[in-house]
């Protein structure tokens, strides 16, 4: 009945409060922006169509 009361429901992710006065975590930020744009920067989508692996496959 905890969480019917309000209580915090385990394995779910609370949303974060925006505080303008608190630094912004860099490395959470570069990590998630990696994690979509990485492959694209590193050329990799390149790499697959022109590898002699990929063609021989």
């Amino acid at each position: 009945m905890a969480s019917a009361a309000g209580g915090h429901a385990p394995g779910m992710e609370q949303n974060e409060v925006y505080d303008p006065m608190s630094l912004p975590d860099v490395e959470k930020m570069n990590a998630s922006y990696m994690a979509v744009h990485g492959t694209t920067m590193l050329g990799r989508h390149l790499w697959l169509k022109t590898s002699p692996l990929s063609q021989s496959a």
